[in-house]
């Protein structure tokens, strides 16, 4: 990654995997999906960094 991203989690999985609570009950598909969440709430996936990185700057401008 060449953004450097200060007090954010990331986490990924190939695979359905409920122990993970971030991702609890987003199913895996053909295509990566990247979600943002705040407060146990999460925006639609977005399917590129360059999306989450403009969804991190917006919400980091708001809060």
């Amino acid at each position: 990654m060449q953004n450097f991203i200060p007090n954010k989690v990331l986490q990924s999985s190939s695979a359905a995997d409920n122990l993970f609570l971030l991702l609890k009950d987003k199913k895996p598909n053909n295509e990566a999906f990247i979600y943002r969440c705040i407060e146990y709430s999460c925006d639609k996936p977005v399917t590129n960094v360059a999306d989450l990185v403009k969804l991190i700057n917006k919400t980091d401008k708001i809060i």
